[in-house]
């Protein structure tokens, strides 16, 4: 591993970018960051990822024209995002850390607008909203991460986790959180989706949020990128973070509610993509859903089976229309899956 650092004076917020070949975009999303008015609040920690085009040579040449912002640049072997957000907050020394994927940017008030809450330091978490943008900067749509209702400082209560829980906005950079927040609870390895395991649990530590209902983060949405290529092993780490809440029986136990929905809204995502594959993965990753629901038997959330067959035999996000024919063997469906319950249910008793 390779580290090659400026520091500048002590910033407030530590903003973590994870780079692997994404040389067409990371000059746009350094200089979103570097050409921020404030920048003197800032650090950067750029973690090269492996990167097998012209990624770290770009990253360079752009820190070297900015002396006066506090640069981190790290190279490491290929170990995937998990890991190299993991290692970008070890190196992050600001009592606040952000996280920036290589291919998208900051709005240009970003700093402007989330610096009286880094300043007074009261915020465990820092919300913002979002836009969507195509691989040309073209404008696709709004990511609407706040609640609608509410702006500023707010204690984080039981009623304002579970609504973050049925919004299911996971995403991590989304959101500033405190350092010793995200240091204690890292990025699970090698895993996609890795949002969805980790900010459901930061956000029951935190108890404070500041909330910027403005779009300070333009998310680039790549034919090419993770999320919008399906794979069974996507599947496969969902039901990963399904098995860590039903593992963790304190969970279930301090927090039930939240975790449900927590579930719940995992389970709708494992279950979209488990209907964009075809043939014999799309046959095991089905297998893999219906085992964990299976799991939650005895915890009685029968009611997630219907979810599970809307989405994974018929509902297609493509077409919102439902065809007679699908409705039917929807009804059949359900009544079959009562009847497996029912029969487990007096065979326990």
């Amino acid at each position: 591993m390779d580290i090659e650092f400026t520091v500048r004076r002590s910033p407030l917020l530590s903003v973590v970018i994870a780079a692997f070949n994404v040389a067409p975009f990371i000059e746009r999303c350094l200089r979103s960051v570097l050409e921020q008015a404030e920048n003197w609040a800032i650090e950067v920690v750029v973690v090269n990822d492996g990167s097998t085009d012209s990624t770290l040579e770009i990253v360079k040449l752009v820190v070297s024209y900015y002396p006066t912002v506090s640069c981190k640049i790290i190279t490491q072997v290929n170990q995937g995002l998990s890991d190299a957000r993991n290692v970008g907050v070890t190196h992050a020394a600001s009592p606040y850390i952000v996280f920036l994927d290589g291919d998208d940017s900051w709005s240009s008030s970003f700093v402007q607008q989330v610096l009286p809450a880094l300043s007074d330091g009261h915020a465990d978490v820092i919300e913002f909203d979002a836009a969507i943008v195509d691989e040309a900067d073209g404008f696709i749509g709004h990511l609407d991460i706040c609640p609608r209702s509410v702006c500023g400082l707010r204690e984080i209560t039981e009623a304002a986790r579970e609504d973050f829980a049925r919004r299911f906005h996971n995403f991590a950079w989304a959101r500033i959180f405190r350092s010793n927040l995200v240091k204690d609870v890292p990025f699970p390895r090698r895993r996609h989706y890795e949002d969805a395991a980790t900010v459901p649990s930061l956000m029951l530590l935190a108890r404070t949020i500041f909330y910027v209902p403005a779009s300070l983060l333009n998310y680039r949405r790549r034919k090419d990128s993770i999320t919008q290529r399906f794979k069974k092993k996507d599947v496969l780490d969902l039901c990963l973070s399904l098995d860590d809440i039903l593992v963790d029986s304190d969970k279930f136990d301090i927090e039930r509610k939240y975790w449900a929905l927590i579930f719940d809204g995992i389970l709708n995502r494992a279950c979209f993509v488990a209907s964009r594959l075809s043939g014999d993965e799309a046959v095991e990753a089905k297998r893999e859903i219906i085992g964990r629901v299976f799991k939650l038997y005895d915890e009685g959330v029968i009611w997630i089976l219907l979810k599970i067959w809307r989405t994974l035999f018929f509902i297609r996000f493509e077409s919102y229309k439902f065809r007679i024919k699908e409705l039917i063997r929807m009804v059949i469906f359900d009544l079959d899956i009562f009847a497996i319950f029912d029969r487990k249910r007096r065979q326990r008793g």
